[in-house]
């Protein structure tokens, strides 16, 4: 008999079904102060639209809180605590004090490890304390999904350009708005080849992918 293989995924900081409070402030040409907010910041060392693998969520600010709804058994955070920060955090209304961790010293060091959740939607609420030292950081980086276990299953890329995905809604503006770009090179999954990616910065833009 094949050896479970776990089945889990990743939510990046930047993603929309994260919920930031106060919501991130960001303006061209403006360093945002995360002592005052969340502070989405990129780490890429080349000037380019996206931000894949290097972007996070900074704050400084005490009650900075975000909220992420997930369906699985569990769920990892990656970050890091500097100068004293920590954070307290529940799941489902219900306070999670194992697994967590000061985070300490280097980038994306795990902040928190639950398991154990039953199979079904939960929402993680997580909230910033400040220590003593007003320099203090809390940076978010990403977080992992655990969703379960499977003897075998079968993995297929689906392009940025195939016929399994619809971009919408549709309507011309918003298809118009999907613009196709190349020279994507930060974390191509295996099996993509083609190097061309769509992306988009319109409000309601959407991509809808049919899969078994």
């Amino acid at each position: 008999m094949a050896n479970p293989q776990p089945l889990n995924f990743t939510i990046d900081d930047s993603s929309p079904v994260i919920r930031y409070t106060p919501n991130p402030t960001f303006a061209v040409n403006i360093f945002p102060d995360p002592l005052l907010n969340w502070s989405p910041v990129c780490g890429a060392i080349d000037a380019s639209e996206r931000c894949d693998d290097h972007s996070a969520h900074v704050t400084g600010l005490d009650g900075a809180k975000f909220a992420l709804s997930f369906f699985g058994t569990g769920i990892n955070l990656f970050g890091n605590l500097t100068l004293g920060t920590t954070f307290s955090m529940n799941i489902d209304g219900n306070t999670v004090s194992n697994g967590l961790s000061r985070g300490e010293g280097a980038d994306s060091q795990i902040l928190a490890k639950v398991s154990g959740l039953s199979p079904a939607l939960h929402t993680l609420i997580l909230t910033v304390k400040k220590g003593e030292d007003i320099r203090g950081l809390f940076t978010f980086d990403y977080a992992q999904v655990l969703v379960g276990n499977a003897t075998s299953f079968n993995r297929t890329v689906i392009d940025a350009f195939s016929d399994q995905l619809r971009l919408g809604p549709a309507e011309p503006r918003y298809l118009e708005s999907w613009n196709r770009y190349g020279g994507y090179n930060a974390s191509v999954p295996d099996g993509v080849n083609f190097s061309s990616f769509r992306a988009t910065d319109l409000v309601g833009a959407n991509v809808y992918a049919s899969f078994k």
